[in-house]
């Protein structure tokens, strides 16, 4: 959660300002993935519930569920799906060579304000939770 929230304000920061496409892609990439980290299956460590985990206030609860389902059709995989999709601009061109290029829905700079806002009740949420389960175990 620190890094999503990390990475969203860095985006965030640089509305308005120049930033390299593929920079942005990547930082995007990172925001989403890591944010879905603790909801997503792995080997070793367990997966949080994500309707548990699921804000009450229904902006929130609307960007948790948004950026989970991002993380799968547009950021995580190559899949060609409604939002992003593997061109040829050679032929688009008609130039004869492949030239592949991705097409991608971007997310609007304003989303990223959001997303650092969820980032940060989670992690806020998860260390309250983390303080009570010690607390129990000390006693």
């Amino acid at each position: 959660m620190k890094q999503a929230a990390a990475g969203a304000r860095t985006l965030v920061g640089t509305m308005g300002r120049s930033m390299n496409d593929d920079a942005a892609r990547a930082l995007q990439t990172g925001v989403v993935v890591c944010y879905a980290r603790a909801f997503t299956q792995s080997r070793g460590y367990p997966m949080l519930d994500k309707k548990k985990y699921a804000p009450t206030d229904p902006v929130q609860r609307a960007v948790h569920f948004d950026l989970l389902r991002l993380r799968k059709i547009l950021f995580a995989h190559t899949d060609d799906t409604e939002m992003r999709r593997i061109v040829d601009a050679g032929a688009l061109l008609g130039i004869g060579s492949m030239i592949l290029v991705e097409e991608y829905q971007p997310i609007p700079a304003h989303e990223w304000q959001r997303v650092a806002d969820l980032a940060v009740a989670q992690m806020a949420r998860m260390k309250q939770e983390g303080d009570e389960i010690a607390a129990k175990l000390a006693d």
